[in-house]
């Protein structure tokens, strides 16, 4: 029997065998600067002055390439006022470029960077006080992301508060501009 077998001559049909490509998990880092434009975009205001938010002025909507809401209230004197932005505009980008921006947001300071001709531009701010008898407060953390110096926006996500220090009924040092949370 075993004389048999080894007799006949075997044949294999002709199979491709290989590996099934792995998915690969690009545009990761896209997607989570789009989970964060979202999540802005979605974002009530924050900042209440005399117990009240701020009305949302007649120009806010489309402003150049980004959608911004600009809730801002002028007080008589003309020396009080007190502004709140958020602006989102969200472009997929190279993933390079948008991991950078997502590593230069954890680092959570001022920075910018040119990476492949896109420049990544990351802005924080706290508490800052100037001028002698009143001062600017606010808080921002924002991230722009263009094409080119100067250039259309790609990515935009920001969320600024700025009050004068001389309006005191404010829920300013309760408020968290950190939107990555």
């Amino acid at each position: 029997m075993w004389e048999t077998l080894l007799k006949k001559p075997i044949t294999v049909g002709k199979t491709r065998i290989g590996m099934k490509p792995m998915p690969e998990e690009e545009d990761e880092c896209n997607k989570q600067l789009k989970k964060y434009a979202d999540k802005l975009s979605k974002m009530n205001q924050q900042l209440k002055v005399n117990g009240e938010f701020l009305p949302l002025d007649d120009n806010s909507g489309q402003f150049s390439d980004a959608a911004q809401r600009l809730y801002y209230k002028e007080f008589p004197t003309m020396e009080k006022s007190a502004v709140e932005v958020i602006e989102v505009a969200y472009t997929p980008v190279p993933e390079n470029v948008a991991c950078k921006a997502l590593e230069m947001l954890k680092a959570y300071k001022v920075d910018g960077q040119t990476l492949d001709g896109y420049v990544i531009h990351v802005g924080t701010g706290k508490i800052l006080s100037s001028g002698l008898t009143y001062g600017d407060l606010f808080k921002k953390l924002r991230l722009v992301i263009r094409e080119g110096e100067g250039s259309n926006k790609l990515v935009v996500l920001e969320h600024f508060i700025r009050i004068f220090s001389s309006i005191s009924d404010t829920n300013f040092d309760d408020i968290d501009v950190d939107w990555r949370k």
